[in-house]
């Protein structure tokens, strides 16, 4: 059965430790006088179970500290760590971390993959055994509502459908921190809202953080938590979203 449209519990985050940690972490592209600062110093901590919705003007910085939270870029000052997931910083890497599971704004499917073996993919890179791996892909489609669209091939799906599907993917992994990078940016309104539900939906069941960049006020009002990042610069003054 697929998990109902749900609302968050109250959650504190107190005793609980922080999952990913940034601490003055900056990023730079280029050098010189041609350099450009897409994050400057940003200190921020999330916890399992943090519902976060990161918001800012295109080319704020968002995309890049979604990022470096992933482990996708490397801060160019300051750190970056996992300590939740017995990750340190200083990797060397540009590659996501385990436990860490980021969903892109743009399509992200296999074409040529159907809906379960594209949800199969990155157990199958991790090493899950395939038995499992089929029970954990076709849970994490029931769990999101289009267990019914399995074999489709991404493109014959609906954009909030494929997007669902990418929720999948990351369910499956069983992640103890969710990414999502825009993930409503090419939807209509009513789509992006169902697949802001399935995200939190998601995020319950594998009782992991979240964090949405997003620049629509509609989808940051179902997170409890607004982080604000302006030319770069990340703001954390909590406020809270009406949850509706």
């Amino acid at each position: 059965m697929a998990l109902p449209l749900t609302s968050e519990v109250a959650h504190s985050g107190a005793g609980i430790a922080a999952v990913v940690r940034c601490d003055q972490a900056a990023r730079t592209y280029g050098h010189g006088a041609t350099a450009i600062v897409a994050v400057h110093g940003a200190s921020a901590e999330l916890r399992r179970g943090d519902r976060v919705a990161l918001v800012g003007a295109s080319g704020s910085g968002k995309s890049t500290l979604l990022h470096l939270f992933a482990g996708l870029e490397r801060p160019t000052s300051g750190t970056v760590d996992w300590p939740g997931l017995g990750t340190g910083g200083g990797r060397s890497d540009a590659s996501a971390v385990a436990g860490v599971s980021v969903i892109f704004q743009g399509p992200s499917l296999i074409p040529t993959l159907d809906v379960l073996e594209n949800v199969l993919v990155p157990l199958q890179l991790s090493g899950v055994p395939r038995p499992a791996s089929l029970v954990r892909a076709s849970d994490a489609l029931e769990a999101v509502g289009i267990s019914d669209l399995a074999a489709r091939l991404p493109d014959e799906l609906s954009g909030g459908q494929a997007q669902r599907v990418a929720v999948a993917r990351a369910l499956a992994t069983r992640p103890q921190v969710i990414l999502a990078d825009e993930p409503t940016g090419q939807l209509d309104s009513v789509t992006g809202l169902h697949v802001i539900e399935a995200l939190l939906a998601a995020a319950e069941r594998a009782d992991a953080a979240l964090l949405v960049t997003t620049h629509d006020h509609r989808v940051a009002d179902r997170l409890r938590t607004r982080w604000v990042m302006e030319d770069g610069r990340l703001n954390t003054d909590h406020q809270t979203g009406d949850h509706r």
